[in-house]
C-alpha cells in the first residue's frame, strides 16, 4: 500500500482524482473531459489485504452489472498492467466473464481509495491477514483450519468466522502461492455440540456389540492424531493407531466411522496407496485420515517409525518437511513381521462377535456418525486439555499388569487417557467399564503373546528344528500342482514358499518360533512374492532333502559311484539334460549318440566326475552359428592332457563333451523351460542335470569367476555342510 500511496501528493488531490470516477448500472466509468467513459462490467470493494514476502495480495468483493456476487483476489504486482489485473480476477472469480478497460494510472488511483476505505471500516488486526501454509493446527495459535470457512478455535471449542480471523486460507493454486489445497479441508456438521456425539455412540453400541471397546478407543486416538504435535513435544514420541484383525470383523467399519467424526470425505479414505503418498499428506495438514490395507507390513512399520520420531525420511535435495498429524491404519496381514515395532504402534487386536449382523447396520451407523462429527470442537477442546502427567499416571497403571517397554505403556495409555475424555464429553463414562474389560481381556493377552514370549523363543531358535506337522504341511504345498511359482531355493541356504498358499495358523507360529520369517520378499519368477523363509538349519538333513526335491520335481538322487576303469571304454554317451534326450543329427566322422532305450546299459559320462580330473562346472560354451551347429559335435577332451584354462571374457571350458545351447533342445531342470542360446547354463557335476544360472540364485559374477578347476553341485546333490 505504500507503493500505491506515493502516487499522490496530497489528500485533496486523493478525493479530486476520485470526483472522476463513479459507479453506473453495476459500472465503473471513468470522466474524460466532459464525457464519462465505461471502464468495466462489475465493481469490487476490498475486503482485506492478506501479507506475503514477495507480494501482497487483497481479496475483494466482486458483483458484476447481472448481479452476479463472489470473491476474488488479485496481487499488488497485477495493477501495473490492467490485463494482469482482469486475468486475476477472472482466474478467482470463476463466475462470470469480468471486463476491465482501466487505465494504469485510474487503476492506481481506483484500488488506492478503495483500500483507504477498507482500512477505516475493519480493525488493524483483521484487515491486513497472513496466509496459512497447511491445513489443520496452526503453529503458535490454537486455531485449526478445517476448511476455509470452517476454523476451530481450542480455546473455546466453537467455530469462529472466517472475517474474525487474523489469519486466511488461501487457494494456492489460484494466487500462485504454496498455500493448501482444497481436497485436504473436511467439513463437520453445523451447529456444534456433544449431543450427536451421545446417539451416535447409542447406536455403535448395539451395532458392534463386544468390539465397542476398541472401536472407542480406536475414535479416541483418531481424536487425538489432530494433536499430533501436543504429544510429540510433550511425550516425546507417538504411537501410530492400527487395527488388526480377520475379515468381516468390523476393522473397516469402525475406521470409515473415526473418518467421518473428524470430519472427513471419502477422499480422506486412503487404500492402496503407497508410502511416498501418505508420507505427501502427513507432512502437508495436521488432519488425520484412514489409511485403509496397506500393502504390507514392512511400509506400516516405516511409516511407525517415521511419526515415532516426528521426522519423515526424504532425498537429500528435498525441502525438509516434519509430520505435522498420523493416520488411523486397518491391516489383516501377517503381524509377525511387525512385532519388533510394537514400541512404536498402537495394535487393536479386533476379533468376530457373536452379534447377528442386519441389513443396513452399517449405513445407519456412519450416518450417525457424520452427524456427530458436530462434536468435534468441544471434543478437541477437551482433549487439548490432556498433559503428560495425565498419561504417566495411567502408565504407572499398567505397569502393574504389564512388565514392557515404557514406550509400548505410553502408546497404550495416550488412546486410554483421551478415551476417558471422550466419553465424558458425550455424557457415556460408563462404557469406560467396556474398554477397561477389553484391555484387560484381549489386548494385554495379546501383547504378552506377540512380544514377551516371541523374544525368548527366536533368542533361542538355534537349538530348534521345524515340526514334522508344519514341516508336512509346507512339503504339500510344494507337492501340489501349480501353474505359478509357489517355492523355490535361495543361495542353497533357504526355502522361500508362497504365505498365501500356507494359511495355517499354527504352521507360521511354529515357523517363527524356530527362527524364520513369515512375510518375507523373494523373487519368484521375476515378480516379488511374500513368503515364508525357512534358513537351512531348522531343517534335518533328511527334511531339506526332501524338500528340495518336492520343489525341483525329482526324488532325492543319491551320489554315484565312479564307474570301472574298463567301463569307460565302451562308448561314452552325451550328457544332456534328463527332460530333453532328443539327439542331435552328427557327421559320419563321429558316432551317433545311443537310442532313449539303450541310455541305460552304459554308465553316463555324467557319472565319472571322480575320474575326470580336474572338474569343471557345466557351463555351455559361447554360442556358434547356424552353420556351425549343423556341423559340429561335442566330443571327449584328452584328460591325460588336462583341460585348458579359459580367458577372463570366455566361458569356462568343460571337462567332458556337453551340447551347445539351444532353444530346441536345452530345457532347465528347475523350471521346466526351454531356454535359448543366449542364456547363462550351468549343469551339476553329480546328476549331470542342467540349470538356468538364474534358476540356481548364481550371480553373474559368480558364473564369470569359474574356470577349469571349478566344481558345482545342484542343491539335490550338494554335500550338507
Amino acid at each position: 500500500m505504500t507503493i500505491l500511496y506515493n502516487l499522490f501528493r496530497t489528500p485533496q488531490e486523493d478525493s479530486k482524482k476520485m470526483e472522476n470516477i463513479k459507479v453506473t448500472d453495476g459500472q465503473w466509468h471513468v470522466k474524460i473531459g466532459k464525457k464519462w467513459h465505461m471502464r468495466s462490467n462489475f465493481i469490487f470493494s476490498i475486503l482485506y489485504e492478506v501479507a506475503h514476502p514477495q507480494d501482497s495480495i487483497y481479496v475483494v468483493d466482486v458483483t458484476t452489472d447481472d448481479g452476479q456476487k463472489g470473491e476474488a483476489f488479485f496481487k499488488a504486482g497485477d495493477l501495473h498492467n490492467p490485463k494482469d489485473f482482469q486475468t486475476a480476477l477472472n482466474r478467482t472469480f470463476r463466475i462470470g466473464t469480468l471486463l476491465c478497460h482501466f487505465k494504469q494510472t485510474e487503476l492506481l488511483h481506483l484500488v488506492a481509495n478503495l483500500a483507504s476505505e477498507a482500512r477505516k471500516r475493519a480493525q488493524s488486526v483483521t484487515y491486513r491477514r497472513r496466509t496459512i501454509a497447511n491445513a489443520g493446527r496452526q503453529d503458535g495459535t490454537s486455531l485449526i483450519f478445517l476448511s476455509p470457512t470452517q476454523i476451530l478455535d481450542l480455546t473455546t471449542g466453537s467455530l469462529i468466522h472466517p472475517m474474525d480471523c487474523p489469519l486466511i486460507w488461501l487457494r494456492g493454486d489460484l494466487c500462485q502461492l504454496r498455500g493448501p489445497k482444497l481436497d485436504l479441508a473436511r467439513h463437520i456438521q453445523i451447529p456444534t455440540g456433544s449431543l450427536a456425539l451421545q446417539h451416535f455412540i447409542e447406536k455403535a453400541e448395539g451395532i458392534l456389540n463386544d468390539n465397542i471397546g476398541p472401536a472407542i478407543l480406536a475414535w479416541s486416538a483418531m481424536y487425538g492424531l489432530n494433536l499430533y504435535t501436543k504429544w510429540i513435544e510433550e511425550l516425546r514420541h507417538f504411537n501410530l493407531p492400527l487395527l488388526f484383525g480377520p475379515p468381516t470383523a468390523g476393522k473397516t467399519l469402525i475406521a470409515q466411522c473415526a473418518a467421518w467424526l473428524t470430519g472427513c470425505s471419502e477422499l480422506h479414505i486412503a487404500s492402496r496407496c503407497t508410502l511416498a503418498f501418505i508420507t505427501s499428506w502427513l507432512t502437508t495438514s495436521s488432519l488425520p485420515f484412514v489409511w485403509d490395507d496397506p500393502t504390507s507390513s514392512d511400509e506400516v512399520s516405516q511409516l511407525a517409525i517415521d511419526l515415532g520420531n516426528g521426522a519423515v525420511r526424504g532425498r537429500a535435495n528435498d525441502e525438509t518437511r516434519k509430520p505435522l498429524t498420523g493416520c488411523l491404519v486397518t491391516a489383516n496381514f501377517d503381524m509377525s513381521a511387525a512385532y519388533k515395532y510394537f514400541s512404536r504402534l498402537f495394535v487393536l487386536k479386533i476379533e468376530k462377535t457373536k452379534h447377528q449382523k442386519k441389513t443396513g447396520d452399517a449405513r445407519r451407523l456412519e450416518d450417525a456418525a457424520r452427524e456427530a462429527s458436530s462434536a468435534l470442537p468441544v471434543v478437541l477442546s477437551a482433549l487439548n486439555t490432556v498433559t503428560a502427567a495425565d498419561v504417566n499416571k495411567e502408565v504407572e497403571n499398567l505397569q502393574s499388569v504389564l512388565r514392557m517397554d515404557i514406550r509400548i505403556l505410553e502408546g497404550i495409555a495416550l488412546p486410554m487417557v483421551l478415551a476417558r475424555m471422550v466419553l465424558n464429553a458425550a455424557r457415556r463414562y460408563d462404557l469406560m467399564g467396556a474398554v477397561l474389560a477389553y484391555i484387560k481381556d484381549i489386548l494385554v493377552p495379546y501383547y504378552q503373546e506377540c512380544l514377551t514370549p516371541a523374544d525368548q523363543e527366536v533368542t533361542g531358535a538355534e537349538n530348534l528344528t521345524l515340526e514334522d506337522s508344519a514341516f508336512a504341511d509346507i512339503l504339500r504345498v510344494c507337492n501340489l500342482p501349480h501353474e505359478d511359482q509357489v517355492a523355490t531355493i535361495v543361495s542353497n541356504s533357504f526355502v522361500a514358499v508362497r504365505a498365501d498358499q500356507v494359511k495355517a495358523k499354527k504352521v507360521r507360529e511354529q515357523v517363527v518360533k524356530v527362527g524364520g520369517k513369515t512375510n518375507h520378499s523373494v523373487r519368484l519368477r521375476g515378480k516379488p512374492k511374500k513368503c515364508l523363509y525357512l534358513p537351512k538349519k531348522i531343517l534335518s538333513s533328511e527334511q531339506w532333502e526332501t524338500l528340495a526335491s518336492a520343489i525341483l520335481k525329482e526324488a532325492p538322487t543319491a551320489h554315484p559311484a565312479p564307474p570301472a576303469e574298463d567301463q569307460m571304454e565302451e562308448g561314452p554317451q552325451l550328457a544332456t539334460p534328463a527332460t530333453s534326450p532328443k539327439p542331435i543329427a552328427a557327421p559320419t566322422t563321429h558316432p551317433a549318440p545311443p537310442a532313449e532305450d539303450q541310455m541305460e546299459e552304459g554308465p553316463r559320462l555324467a557319472t565319472l566326475t571322480t575320474s575326470l580330473k580336474p572338474t569343471a562346472a557345466f557351463i555351455p560354451p559361447t554360442p556358434q552359428t547356424d552353420e556351425e551347429m549343423e556341423v559340429s559335435t561335442p566330443s571327449v577332451p584328452d584328460t591325460s592332457a588336462g583341460v585348458p584354462t579359459c580367458s577372463a571374457k570366455a566361458s569356462p571350458c568343460l571337462p567332458f563333451p556337453v551340447r551347445k545351447s539351444n532353444s530346441e533342445t536345452e530345457t532347465c531342470f528347475k523350471c521346466k523351460r526351454v531356454g535359448s542360446k543366449y542364456l547363462h547354463w550351468i549343469g551339476c557335476d553329480s546328476c549331470g542335470k542342467w540349470y538356468h544360472r538364474k534358476c540356481t540364485n548364481m550371480t553373474n559374477k559368480e558364473y564369470v569367476s569359474l574356470n577349469g578347476d571349478s566344481t558345482w553341485h545342484c542343491v539335490v546333490c550338494k554335500p550338507d555342510s
